[in-house]
């Protein structure tokens, strides 16, 4: 009797393994890859070589699911390092005027200032551009994200809220997908904001390069306090990224999210109570 249980036991860990079916335990919903053939009692090696196939074509398939969530935030994180060290190559300039003018004459001293501004107003350009092509490309990845994670987080959150019986497994899960797709969105929206808030940074950091120890020049078009000028102009216009165009893709943004993801779920728990 045991060996005969064990025995069945056996081919329906094979089913389950090779059929690509889902199980019967309604407890236990198992997933995988649904093939016609090979037949779950086939053990060659080309029905191996099939499965392995199969799966391989699966993971193929999935990689650019992930890829399109992690490839924004990667390119946000390296456009905010870049504005990070923007600000730091203003900081140096102002260090190195401060030495140039005891070591140097001070004409040397403010060519040299004048040139380090000039080249950091044409690397701010650059990244001005970089990050319009960056909105171009991720901007509408970002603003799909906003929707769906709030669109399923809803909808699950209603899920445990209509639902009068649960077990523990199924609303854990539910729960941790919950939590994966707000990290998810927490991740693109906090990156974004984060390009806003050092972008406003370099206005400070290029009107504090040193240009107030320079004397007035007499053509205007040579003066240092233009090219100030026309820096902190430009620093000072908000980068901002935006969901369609609407809706900025800032901290604020995901606590409202946030807020009205709760807001529904708490009005129909309260009804169903």
């Amino acid at each position: 009797m045991s060996l005969n249980v064990g025995h069945r036991g056996y081919k329906q860990q094979r089913w389950m393994a090779h059929s690509g079916l889902r199980s019967q335990n309604k407890d236990t919903p198992f997933y995988t890859v649904v093939t016609y053939l090979p037949h779950y009692e086939d053990n060659s090696a080309v029905a191996n070589g099939f499965r392995v196939f199969f799966y391989m074509t699966w993971l193929y398939m999935m990689l650019p699911m992930m890829s399109a969530d992690c490839m924004p935030i990667v390119h946000l994180i390296t456009m905010t390092y870049k504005f990070v060290t923007l600000c730091q190559y203003y900081d140096r300039i102002k260090e190195d005027f401060d030495r140039d003018v005891r070591t140097l004459r001070k004409h040397e001293a403010v060519a040299k200032l004048k040139a380090g501004c000039l080249e950091g107003i044409k690397m701010h350009q650059k990244l001005m551009f970089l990050a319009e092509e960056i909105h171009r490309v991720f901007g509408i990845i970002m603003s799909l994200q906003v929707c769906e994670s709030s669109a399923v987080a809803v909808l699950l959150l209603l899920r445990l809220a209509l639902t009068p019986h649960m077990n523990i497994t199924n609303a854990l899960m539910t729960y941790t997908f919950v939590g994966s797709l707000f990290y998810l969105l927490a991740l693109n929206l906090w990156n974004a904001g984060e390009i806003t808030y050092k972008a406003s940074l370099l206005s400070n950091a290029i009107f504090y390069c040193g240009w107030h120890l320079c004397e007035l020049e007499k053509e205007p078009h040579k003066d240092i306090r233009r090219l100030v000028l026309i820096g902190c102009t430009q620093a000072q216009k908000p980068l901002v990224l935006k969901a369609f165009g609407i809706q900025d893709l800032s901290y604020n943004t995901f606590v409202s999210v946030a807020r009205m993801t709760y807001s529904v779920f708490a009005v129909f728990y309260q009804r169903r109570g």
